[in-house]
């Protein structure tokens, strides 16, 4: 066996893991009449008449004094009518940037193939959630996705700029740097590409960012997983498996982790790859035991080692921190795993 599978499985466990782990008066003139007196036999003294001139008062005219009217100035405010401008700050409903990342320490034993017995250190950030897989079938834990036959490895995932990342494992020391391939900028390890152990369980697992154009500084902690051993069943190639037809009871040691995801693939012995057809991807709590749906297994293909396949199973131990940077989604994880290979009959 070749060391495309066990990246293989991670890869396909991917979309599991995230899954599990997303209000605004005129006045007259008078007169006196004439008073002779009456004739009295005397000697007439005429008296004469006199008349008594008019001594009526002349008309005295009065002008018209009326106090002249005097404008008085309205002083009673006016309603200014004109719009406000409303200096209220207006909330900027504009979506914040939102980007979704990992920074991922994962280490694999085998007791099957040495070649299996491999580890890596990577990191890669995205704008918004991956896009997620849609399954062929789904079963209570598991789910059943559709694989193709002669994959090639997975390559390494392009990514947005969270500038230099330091992680710590222990007493040791690792970078990623980010860099321009021919596929787009990725980053790379400075750990040494045979490197195949990584942490052991309890270890304390640090990380930090420098930031860079694309995402603010961040660091987080978490304390690595235990290596899982598969206890049941009792798969060894090229005998011991499973019937098809039937639940499938798993189990293996130590608990506590995040989560667990099992991955089960048909593969090709020679030459080795996905042997394509359907695969089973199951999320489970680490309490040490699960079980696969006969349903789920009767959707894959029978594999027996005279037929050239084979199917491989991987138990792979989730520690994970999650963290807020800036309203971006950044996951810490720590993974360690073990698989094994049998017949699917």
């Amino acid at each position: 066996m070749k060391k495309w599978l066990v990246l293989s499985l991670v890869a396909l466990t991917g979309c599991a893991a995230d899954e599990a782990s997303r209000g605004t008066p005129s006045r007259g003139g008078g007169s006196v009449t004439d008073t002779g007196a009456a004739d009295t036999g005397s000697t007439d003294t005429d008296m004469a008449d006199t008349d008594m001139s008019d001594t009526g008062t002349a008309d005295t005219d009065m002008s018209d004094t009326g106090t002249a009217d005097t404008e008085t100035a309205d002083t009673t405010p006016v309603e200014d009518t004109a719009p406000v401008e409303d200096t209220t700050p207006v909330e900027d409903t504009t979506p914040a940037r939102f980007l979704t990342g990992s920074v991922t320490v994962f280490e694999s034993r085998s007791a099957v193939a040495a070649d299996l017995n491999l580890g890596s250190v990577t990191a890669a950030f995205r704008e918004g959630r991956a896009p997620e897989e849609t399954p062929v079938a789904t079963f209570g834990d598991c789910k059943v996705y559709a694989t193709s036959a002669g994959a090639a490895l997975p390559a390494a995932t392009v990514s947005l700029d969270a500038g230099a990342i330091a992680v710590a494992v222990g007493a040791t020391n690792y970078t990623l740097t980010l860099g321009p391939t021919a596929d787009g900028n990725v980053y790379t390890s400075s750990a040494s590409t045979s490197q195949n152990e990584f942490f052991a369980g309890g270890d304390t697992i640090t990380v930090s960012s420098a930031g860079g154009a694309d995402l603010s500084a961040f660091n987080g902690t978490l304390t690595a997983p235990a290596d899982p051993v598969i206890t049941a069943p009792a798969w060894s190639a090229p005998f011991g498996g499973s019937p098809r037809n039937r639940d499938l009871q798993l189990a293996w040691n130590g608990s506590g982790a995040t989560l667990v995801v099992v991955a089960v693939l048909n593969v090709n012995i020679s030459p080795a790859g996905p042997a394509g057809g359907n695969a089973v991807t199951c999320v489970f709590p680490d309490t040490g035991s699960g079980t696969i749906p006969s349903g789920a297994l009767s959707m894959m293909s029978s594999t027996s080692f005279l037929g050239g396949t084979l199917t491989a199973m991987t138990v792979i131990r989730i520690a994970q921190n999650k963290l807020d940077v800036n309203g971006s989604e950044v996951s810490l994880d720590a993974s360690a795993t073990q698989t094994i290979v049998g017949p699917l009959q």
